[in-house]
């Protein structure tokens, strides 16, 4: 849900979605995006902020609402979180093996490293 209140959703087709006066109206993307599939999505700050699948490596962009022909290519590949304190959040995908690595997306600062512990060889206990 963006700031004025409007839900955003997607669908597997990769369809972008909002409702505007009790209708479900299709956002008409310019066809700029590397993927028909979607990873993560979030509005923000007037900016739609996409995740777009891919078989190799995802890639994040930043869509002006205002205009969607005026896009950026943003250099991580987000799962995008929320907003706290006026920030948007979301963890880096390159890293998820490592660690999780929150950012403040708009900043491109990292706030939180989170190390994942590697898996310990554990002996089962089987009850027959």
């Amino acid at each position: 849900m963006d700031e004025e209140g409007t839900p955003w959703f997607y669908n597997l087709a990769g369809e972008i979605l909002y409702v505007k006066n009790d209708t479900i109206k299709k956002l008409e993307l310019p066809k700029i995006h590397p993927s028909p599939e979607i990873y993560s999505l979030f509005i923000f700050n007037k900016f739609l902020y996409i995740t777009w699948s891919k078989l190799i490596r995802p890639e994040t962009y930043k869509y002006s609402l205002n205009d969607l022909s005026k896009y950026q290519k943003i250099n991580r590949n987000y799962i995008f979180l929320g907003v706290k304190n006026k920030e948007l959040l979301a963890y880096d995908l390159d890293h998820m093996s490592d660690s999780i690595i929150i950012y403040s997306v708009e900043n491109n600062k990292r706030l939180i490293e989170l190390p994942i512990p590697k898996k310990s060889k554990q002996k089962l206990i089987l009850e027959i």
